[in-house]
């Protein structure tokens, strides 16, 4: 998500476009919730149709990655 949002030059970095503190990610929806930017992530890439291939569209954040070392770290299942 990273690179694209970069590579379609969507303005400020990535990190930069977060609006919360996402925490333990059990409260936050990686596709519902816009907690990146002014949208939710399953509106801000439909282009490459990653939330109509994601297996669990009800997903909390928590259920994508997990902290190692203060750098999350992402497992999407596709």
């Amino acid at each position: 998500m990273k690179k694209v949002w970069t590579s379609e030059g969507w303005g400020r970095s990535f990190e930069e476009g977060f609006k919360w503190k996402v925490g333990d990610g059990n409260d936050i929806s990686l596709w519902k919730d816009c907690w990146l930017g002014d949208d939710a992530l399953k509106r801000v890439f439909p282009r490459l149709r990653l939330y109509s291939i994601c297996s669990d569209k009800e997903a909390k954040m928590v259920e994508f990655g997990y902290w190692a070392n203060s750098v999350w770290v992402w497992q999407l299942v596709w």
